[in-house]
């Protein structure tokens, strides 16, 4: 009888492990946004341990994206402190993007990877960092490389006029 009450206990333990890979689903992008990676990831550098997409909808016409590339995250300090681990991540070309919505808040992540990641100190490093703003109002799209911004913040004054990035289009 012992042997099969430790049997089904085994058995319910291991039935009740949760997969890493259902807590960290990967997506995929839809053509406008991989046309626009596509370009970021010709131009970020190498070697660096963090690419993050922060999706930030404004209001039902107009939607703000950062990419962003780092060999530290962009709001890693805010991430480790309050566990906004990411719950999706994208992949293209080889290169994995954590993707930040702000339902991280409500629906986070318990991927042992992410969390190891991101549950470090953080120093900004501008000198191995590239920053994209993506600007979707009405479905004109404009691209702008700039120095830095924060995740669902309003941009910085300077973002307004900094330089335009012309996305070649593959017909």
């Amino acid at each position: 009888m012992k042997k099969i009450v430790m049997l089904l206990f085994i058995l319910l333990l291991l039935s009740c492990k949760r997969s890493d890979s259902r807590l960290y689903s990967k997506i995929n992008l839809k053509p406008e946004l991989s046309i626009i990676v596509d370009s970021f990831i010709k131009v970020i550098p190498h070697g660096n341990l963090y690419n993050e997409i922060y999706i930030d909808k404004e209001d039902p016409h107009n939607y703000s994206i950062i990419l962003y590339s780092g060999k530290n995250s962009l709001a890693g300090k805010e991430i480790k402190d309050n566990k906004l681990f990411p719950c999706v991540y994208t992949e293209y070309k080889g290169v994995k993007f954590s993707i930040f919505s702000g339902a991280e808040k409500y629906f986070c992540s318990n991927d042992s990877t992410s969390q190891t990641i991101y549950n470090r100190n953080y120093n900004y490093d501008e000198d191995n960092m590239r920053l994209w703003i993506v600007s979707d109002s009405f479905n004109i799209v404009t691209v702008k490389d700039y120095r830095y911004a924060y995740p669902f913040m309003s941009l910085p004054l300077g973002a307004y006029k900094a330089k335009i990035i012309k996305i070649k289009h593959n017909k």
